[in-house]
């Protein structure tokens, strides 16, 4: 990330690396194969996903030993975690028990974003064009499609027009890997989470005052959310509303917010569109 590309194409300032992210922490450890039952020496790489969490597991050094990473919150690595994580699983559980593992909590890198891969005939690519940490597990196949997006522009005689093909395609689609910022949400039932990760020491805060918009957000929160938020149901604290769209909107662009709002959408449109249909013989009568 601190290469001449880097530089040439962002500017000298670019490759400052932000802080570490303390909101979240891996868990690491490597533990001889012999230690564990054979079933963890496959050669595979295992996933598992719980909330707020997720645990991978898999050999290296030609088998002998093998890699284990559990990602979670920083506030639920303490004391008992073992227990609470791989305790309630009869395959994992063979993880907490056994006494050949020392485990090292370590905070988990973040590196800077930039939508500009390119300064004329120079574009960027791989870890150059996105430094991804090694958590979100999609360096290597990211790198991947660069490469098979950069032969297929190059297919264009138009150098101009395949260099700037190249560098927005991927430059977009690498962009919705990397979240920026964050704010804490507190719903009716006093429950707080985390959304992103909040840059600020004193992030936005959004309460929901009403138990009724838990189902209307997530069912159609453009609608509902402008509404709430101007008859008092949500409040938003430590920043303005235009504060809590840019986060919003920088993220998540003007895409859809979730599956159901898209659903709701498309069907409201196909109502409306049908039922304000005007026939030419509807249209005569209308005269």
């Amino acid at each position: 990330p601190k290469g001449f590309g880097r530089k040439y194409i962002n500017g000298p300032d670019f490759n400052v690396q932000t802080p570490n992210n303390t909101k979240r922490v891996a868990m690491r450890a490597v533990v001889k194969a012999e230690s564990l039952p054979k079933h963890f020496s496959q050669p595979f790489c295992n996933l598992w996903l719980g909330p707020g969490s997720h645990f991978v597991h898999y050999p290296i050094n030609s088998g002998n030993d093998i890699n284990l990473v559990l990602t979670l919150d920083a506030t639920s690595a303490y004391d008992d975690w073992q227990e609470r994580y791989f305790g309630k699983n009869l395959i994992l559980d063979e993880i907490r028990k056994c006494d050949d593992i020392s485990w090292i909590k370590t905070t988990l890198p973040t590196m800077p974003f930039s939508d500009c891969w390119r300064r004329g005939t120079a574009v960027l690519a791989g870890d150059a064009a996105h430094p991804i940490p090694p958590n979100l597990a999609q360096g290597a196949g990211q790198s991947l499609a660069d490469a098979a997006s950069l032969k297929y522009w190059l297919g264009f005689s138009d150098i101009n027009q395949a260099l700037s093909g190249y560098a927005q395609e991927r430059s977009q689609a690498v962009s919705k890997i990397f979240k920026k910022d964050g704010f804490i949400l507190i719903d009716a039932d006093l429950k707080k989470y985390i959304i992103g990760s909040p840059l600020n020491k004193s992030p936005i805060l959004v309460k929901i005052l009403d138990k009724k918009l838990h189902y209307r957000l997530l069912f159609q929160p453009d609608l509902y959310f402008g509404e709430a938020y101007s008859d008092g149901s949500i409040v938003i604290e430590n920043g303005s509303l235009t504060d809590f769209l840019d986060i919003a909107l920088m993220n998540l662009g003007r895409s859809e917010f979730n599956f159901f709002s898209m659903l709701i959408n498309k069907l409201y449109g196909s109502y409306r569109y049908l039922t304000n249909f005007n026939f030419i013989k509807k249209s005569k009568m209308n005269v």
